[in-house]
């Protein structure tokens, strides 16, 4: 009959401790071939993070990465992926942060009504775009496609997508699921959205 297997469940080989900065192989993450894989330790506390579902967490340079502090208290910071130092203070915003898939200086975020960026080097911020009515989250995915272009935006109680570059807001089809208890996001190609609400959904965007 149907079942799930126990015949191939492999345990975690005992690891000592790691000093943060450190690396080690783990044969469990593997490249796909069947070598270790190089794991480094970035901070030596527990840290909240929301990066398991999000591209968008991690700069395109693999630079820097965005965690919360060891107390979960809502403060997270860009993060050096390899020294594990906060760089700079603590980001404006909450939860939809998304850094430019092209430059990893910038990180883009929703506050009241505004996409904002917030620029790393400089600690710094400025106004990316106004829209009519107070932005609500998205939560848990990448609200902007690869080529940092098109914006998952929601409102109004539907999801919309922003076009940066022509400044135009798609309206016809506007989605009304994924708001409370749900996500939306944008695939990398932008030829999709995609909605979690009780069930999955995909939206063919016609550009």
């Amino acid at each position: 009959g149907r079942m799930i297997s126990t015949s191939g469940i492999q345990t975690q080989p005992a690891q000592a401790a790691v000093a943060v900065g450190a690396t080690y192989q783990d044969p469990r993450f593997n490249n796909g071939a069947g070598a270790a894989e190089t794991i480094r330790r970035v901070r030596g506390s527990h840290l909240c993070g929301d990066n398991y579902a999000r591209n968008g967490f991690w700069s395109p340079n693999n630079q820097y990465l965005i965690l919360g502090d060891s107390v979960c208290s809502g403060a997270y910071h860009v993060t050096n992926a390899v020294t594990g130092a906060f760089v700079g203070g603590t980001l404006p915003g909450f939860l939809d942060w998304n850094f430019d898939p092209t430059d990893s200086n910038r990180v883009y975020y929703t506050t009241g009504s505004q996409l904002r960026v917030y620029l790393v080097s400089a600690g710094t911020n400025r106004l990316v775009k106004s829209f009519p009515s107070t932005l609500e989250a998205t939560t848990s995915v990448d609200i902007v496609d690869a080529s940092g272009r098109y914006f998952v935006v929601r409102y109004g109680g539907t999801t919309k997508v922003w076009d940066r570059i022509e400044d135009a807001i798609y309206t016809t089809g506007a989605i009304g699921r994924g708001g409370a208890g749900g996500w939306t996001g944008i695939t990398p190609s932008a030829n999709h959205l995609v909605v979690a609400d009780g069930q999955f959904y995909g939206y063919a965007l016609n550009h």
